[in-house]
């Protein structure tokens, strides 16, 4: 592929011709949108694994104009947290005069439409490597984007990954991807699976993995060389990809960066099944076939209803062990070795993943033991006592101060931060972990500093930079920002790097606990 004066580059796939989307300029990147990796997962294909890409080699060169999001859907009560920060936040830069800087280079492009037709992804290559006239001989790395949104929400345009380029001294080649959401992705359950695939997520993901494999070389990039990287779904899913089927067979990537990890355990047939059957109900269905033929805006609607209402901190959908992709919970597949041990780990999380997610109306010992069965879905009262000596009540010798911030920790370390110190341990410590503490170091906050458009330039360059070096060379210190520290592997201490606002100290993981020894075992 070559770039001439105005024109666009254009590549041939074994299944259709691609010409790049848009060129930018002040980052010197070119974008291909929209090239699918799956045949339309509708009709007969609904609740399937996805199919090869059908030929589309008769509609010519495709420009990238035709692409959707997949169904998406939140729930009211994170709609309302957010609006909340949102206000509590304009009232804090407000008071202090500050302001967030914008790049063209960094703005999302409009949401696509939503449509169960949504199996695209977006390549972005480095201007120089389009140039070069080779791209088959350039041989870059790949760092493939996986978004968060709980699994209900999210798409691959909401964060461009120019600046991302830019921080690799324009030597990589970025890859965002779509997966199915809600109902159409994450149903499971006995009913449900007898005719029918689970975690329909996860394959999504997976076929778009082996589509880099077998044709990345042609956009410039290295199928030897590729870093799979996602915050909070995207994090989960990825750990739900390592070990995916308990195989220790290498997988279709050599690097990973979960960030922020995180999903509700869901190992339960008769939790699956109530959540299966309530779809049929809200899709006026009484059968399987039912669901399979309704119209998409029917699936759409029922799905959406149920994650709306969705309890205080739940999505309702998201990975499940189906005996199958997911044969058990990720962390304890971890700790009996059912895992590849070749691929390279970085991970990272925040200071306080569980605020977000907590009710806060937690106020005393029956709140906080009502929440406990709740969020682990358990019936037995000797579980939650166990669960309540493990963060026994507030006091001076607790790292908490309250009934909430107690529930909050269960909420951070048993969906998000155990996650981390699992793969490290997991891979004998020799991996690289962060800890995000730019203040209030909420969930979710580091995916601006990942992009490149974080508040505090010092933390986004550092950040950046040690993402975009271990996917270089597998160590994020070795091309990283001019002025940061060393990164340190995890090792026998246990060291994370702080991301701060007061600088980047080597600081012990404090998910190197017995509570996080618990929950890797799944004793509940």
């Amino acid at each position: 592929a070559t770039a001439t004066s105005g024109s666009m580059p254009t590549i041939t796939l074994s299944y259709a011709t691609y010409a790049a989307a848009a060129y930018n300029e002040q980052t010197d990147v070119y974008t291909f949108k929209n090239i699918r990796f799956a045949a339309p997962p509708t009709g007969p294909l609904r609740f399937q694994p996805p199919q090869s890409p059908v030929d589309e080699t008769s509609l010519g060169v495709q420009d990238g104009s035709v692409g959707n999001t997949c169904y998406q859907s939140d729930p009211m009560w994170i709609v309302l947290e957010e609006i909340a920060l949102a206000s509590a936040a304009a009232a804090a830069a407000s008071s202090t005069g500050a302001a967030t800087s914008t790049s063209s280079a960094a703005a999302a492009t409009p949401t696509p439409p939503q449509s169960e037709d949504c199996l695209f992804l977006d390549v972005y290559i480095p201007g120089g490597t389009v140039r070069s006239g080779d791209l088959s001989s350039a041989n870059l790395p790949v760092m493939v984007w996986v978004y968060g949104g709980g699994y209900t929400n999210g798409y691959k345009d909401e964060f461009p990954g120019n600046l991302l380029i830019n921080a690799a001294d324009n030597q990589l080649i970025y890859v965002a991807i779509n997966y199915r959401l809600g109902a159409f992705g994450w149903l499971a359950g006995p009913t449900y699976q007898s005719n029918a695939t689970a975690n329909l997520g996860l394959y999504d993901q997976r076929a778009a993995f082996e589509w880099v494999q077998e044709y990345i070389e042609l956009f410039g990039g290295s199928k030897d060389d590729v870093t799979v990287f996602g915050e909070s779904a995207g994090g989960g899913s990825l750990m739900h990809q390592l070990t995916a089927y308990g195989s220790t067979d290498s997988p279709p990537f050599q690097k990973m960066i979960p960030q922020s990890p995180g999903w509700a355990p869901q190992y339960s047939p008769r939790l699956l099944e109530a959540q299966y059957q309530t779809l049929q109900a809200a899709a006026n269905c009484t059968s399987l076939q039912c669901l399979k033929d309704a119209p998409a805006e029917v699936l759409a609607a029922a799905s959406n209803e149920i994650v709306t209402n969705a309890p205080y901190g739940s999505f309702v959908f998201g990975p499940a062990v189906d005996g199958t992709f997911v044969p058990a919970l990720p962390g304890y597949l971890l700790l009996i070795g059912a895992f590849p041990k070749d691929v390279q780990v970085m991970s990272g999380h925040n200071a306080d993943e569980g605020y977000l997610f907590t009710p806060k109306n937690i106020l005393n010992e029956t709140d906080f033991e009502t929440f406990v069965y709740g969020l682990t879905s358990t019936t037995n009262p000797a579980v939650v006592a166990e669960i309540a000596a493990l963060y026994p009540p507030p006091s001076s010798s607790t790292p908490y101060t309250s009934n909430f911030e107690r529930a909050s920790l269960v909420t951070s370390e048993l969906v998000f931060t155990c996650n981390t110190r699992y793969l490290a341990t997991a891979f004998g410590n020799n991996t690289y972990n962060y800890l995000f503490d730019v203040p209030p170091a909420l969930h979710g906050q580091d995916i601006q500093y990942t992009f490149g458009v974080g508040a505090n330039q010092t933390v986004t360059a550092a950040l950046e930079g040690y993402l975009t070096s271990f996917a270089r060379f597998g160590n994020p210190s070795e091309g990283r920002a001019a002025g940061t520290p060393e990164f340190p592997v995890y090792g026998e201490a246990a060291n994370l790097l702080e991301l701060g606002i007061d600088g980047f100290p080597v600081v012990p993981d404090s998910n190197a606990n017995a509570r996080c020894e618990f929950w890797q075992k799944a004793l509940y």
